[in-house]
């Protein structure tokens, strides 16, 4: 019964350091002093208390040095993982500004396109009206001179 009781507060301890970790309040002395504080228990009586306190003293150093590696590892983790998406950062943004340039340069290119269509539909309106596009290439003049 007691094994059952030890796992079900170790899995709320698990869970409230995990929080803890999660929470923008994180710090390590909380994280610590959240992690060994359900580890001290308070001897029947002082015999007991005589002769546990040096084990429990190497218990608490222990478990501190135990969480300690873990902070460790997991900011190290934490570091890899910012290194990694800082990496594939540099890899795209390159490819998205050649990207943003060939949409510049086609975009340009439908500016000049859109504006000479404007032009060449505004001299044909103006030179004789014949309805629909008239000069240029329709009606053989846009050689310049047919005769030869």
């Amino acid at each position: 019964m007691s094994s059952n009781h030890s796992s079900a507060s170790q899995s709320l301890l698990d869970e409230r350091l995990s929080n803890l970790l999660a929470s923008p309040d994180f710090s390590v002395p909380a994280y610590l002093n959240l992690a060994l504080s359900t580890s001290r228990s308070s001897p029947e009586t002082d015999q007991d208390a005589a002769s546990t306190g040096d084990d429990e003293e190497e218990l608490l150093q222990q478990q501190m040095a135990s969480l300690a590696l873990q902070l460790q590892i997991r900011t190290q983790s934490c570091h890899d993982e910012i290194g990694r998406i800082g990496a594939e950062l540099q890899a795209i943004v390159p490819r998205c500004a050649a990207d943003v340039t060939r949409l510049k340069v086609g975009l340009e290119g439908m500016e000049v396109d859109a504006v000479n269509l404007l032009e060449g539909m505004m001299l044909a309106s103006s030179s004789g009206g014949k309805g629909g596009m008239s000069g240029g290439i329709a009606d053989g003049t846009a050689s310049g001179n047919l005769d030869g």
